[in-house]
C-alpha cells in the first residue's frame, strides 16, 4: 500500500535513499566521479542536508518548463 509520508518514516527514506546511492555511485565508478544536482521545495531541504548534501548559491537556472500540477499519491 502507498501512503502518505510521515515524519517518522524520514530515517527510514533517507537510509533507502543512501544504499541506492552508494551503490549507484560504485557503478558509476565512485563518489568522486558524480555530482548531483537536484530542485527541492524549501520544505524538502532538511532532509537533503541529513544526507549530506548542501545548498548551494552558484547555479545557474534555464528553466522554460511550464509545470502542471500533480499529485503524488
Amino acid at each position: 500500500m502507498i501512503r502518505e509520508l510521515q515524519k517518522a518514516d524520514i530515517n527510514k527514506v533517507a537510509d533507502i535513499w543512501l544504499d541506492t546511492n552508494v551503490t549507484a555511485h560504485s557503478l558509476a565508478g565512485g563518489k568522486k566521479d558524480i555530482a548531483v544536482y537536484l530542485v527541492a521545495n524549501e520544505n524538502a531541504i532538511a532532509f537533503y542536508e541529513k544526507l549530506g548534501m548542501k545548498k548551494a548559491n552558484d547555479v545557474m537556472e534555464y528553466n522554460h518548463i511550464e509545470w502542471t500540477p500533480f499529485t503524488v499519491k
